[in-house]
């Protein structure tokens, strides 16, 4: 049988994974977005701040300076600018300050190492030269390209072109790195409590969905066992039919070859000895035979009655199911003395479909009779009644001197259950109804059947 929950179980496991690498790669994206774009407004603020603070030793150092001298030597830049730039990255969150002249010579760099570098192809330095602020993230353990250096830290670089005034033409560029460690930490902390969450959430819509799916075999497992309980008591109940017709048939053919066809026989040689006797002129004797044909013709008209009413009692279509299941009742307590049928029967005027009549009447005759072969009772309960909607009917074969008994539901691996009830019990189903059996301490059976009307 398909493994419903092992396959359920995989499939979603392999989702959920799925699903968490998918938002964790989208949130990460996002999360790696939103911190270039803070950290580059930011950033670009704080080179502004910064510009203003190198101010004006800035623009005279840089104005003073001609191509010539940017070319052959390296000008010395003036104290003053050296130490607003190392207050600059003590009060702030930059970690490296270079500028650039005009003709992309570095003329000053707090990594002294890198002052009199040219990069005029720095798309950072072209973009401020042309009057753009530009900035560009560096990642841990990226390599730098223009500075030749590998980054330990995540850092944000920023371009912004240097002006005497607001008017006047760019006399070179300011570039600055600032540290957004903790920017990066903060936001990468973020990540993982969504992912953390994220996950958490699935898992638990994961262990939610496998216990609905658990039910569900466990409910489809079971409906599984009752149809193979259904199809193998129908198979039973279709055996015992067949033997029971087949029982039937070979009675009625016994009773009509060796009774009712031997009484015939009886009648006719009766008949045949009245007309001889008559011809002979004998006819007080005719007349006595004839009248001794009387009994065997009325033993046979009620011999054939009583097999007309094994078929098929004619009561139940002419009188309805409670003159019927009466009749019947009183028969089956002169063909079984000891046993005594209290009926408590109460229909009123309830009319019921001929169908639910006939189930009606045939179980309670196989019960009756299952009563009589594995029951050792003297009484049977035998209650058929209607109220609120409901046709109840109730058959108890507990014996007369039990009172207040104790009752047990029979499961359906009972032995009797299955072997005994189980065709009484498909009748019940097949018309419509629900079926109930229950046993008590004294050894009596109770076969409880409704159906809503």
């Amino acid at each position: 049988m398909f493994n419903l929950l092992r396959f359920y179980a995989l499939a979603s496991l392999v989702g959920m994974l799925l699903t968490v690498t998918t938002i964790t790669l989208l949130y990460r994206s996002v999360v790696v977005q939103s911190i270039i774009e803070l950290a580059e407004s930011n950033n670009q603020i704080l080179a502004k701040t910064a510009l203003h603070a190198l101010n004006p030793g800035l623009t005279a150092f840089l104005s003073g300076m001609t191509q010539q001298q940017s070319d052959v030597a390296i000008v010395r830049a003036p104290p003053a600018l050296a130490t607003a730039a190392s207050g600059l990255m003590r009060d702030n969150a930059i970690v490296k300050i270079k500028i650039y002249n005009r003709w992309g010579r570095v003329a000053y760099s707090t990594n002294a190492r890198q002052i009199g570098n040219r990069q005029p192809d720095n798309p950072g330095f072209v973009a401020a030269m042309q009057g753009w602020a530009k900035s560009k993230m560096i990642y841990h353990d990226t390599f730098n390209y223009f500075d030749h250096e590998n980054q330990d830290d995540n850092l944000i670089q920023t371009y912004i072109p240097i002006r005497a005034g607001a008017d006047t033409p760019i006399i070179g560029v300011l570039e600055i790195y600032a540290d957004v460690n903790p920017l990066v930490a903060q936001n990468q902390k973020n990540m993982v409590i969504v992912c953390c969450g994220v996950a958490l959430i699935l898992a638990l819509l994961y262990t939610a969905q496998l216990l609905v799916v658990r039910h569900a075999r466990s409910v489809i497992w079971k409906q599984h066992r009752i149809i193979q309980e259904r199809s193998k008591a129908l198979e039973t109940l279709s055996a015992q039919m067949f033997r029971s017709e087949e029982y039937d048939k070979k009675n009625l053919a016994y009773e009509l070859h060796e009774d009712l066809a031997q009484t015939l026989s009886a009648i006719k040689l009766n008949v045949e000895s009245a007309y001889r006797n008559g011809s002979s002129n004998n006819g007080q004797h005719a007349a006595h035979t004839i009248q001794s044909v009387v009994p065997v013709l009325q033993h046979a008209i009620d011999k054939v009655r009583t097999m007309a009413t094994n078929l098929r009692p004619s009561s139940l279509d002419d009188l309805g199911l409670e003159p019927t299941v009466n009749g019947f009742c009183h028969d089956f307590e002169q063909q079984h003395p000891r046993l005594r049928i209290e009926r408590r029967i109460s229909l009123g005027s309830l009319q019921l479909s001929l169908p639910l009549e006939i189930s009606l009447y045939r179980i309670i005759e196989s019960t009756l009779k299952g009563v009589t072969q594995f029951a050792d009772t003297n009484h049977v309960l035998l209650a058929l009644w209607h109220t609120d909607n409901t046709l109840t009917l109730i058959i108890d074969d507990t014996p007369g001197d039990a009172h207040d008994v104790a009752m047990i539901t029979l499961t359906d691996d009972d032995p009797y259950l299955q072997r005994q009830i189980a065709p009484i019990r498909e009748r019940v189903l097949i018309a419509g109804g629900v079926f109930s059996a229950a046993r008590n301490s004294a050894g009596g059976i109770v076969l409880c059947a409704s159906w809503v009307c």
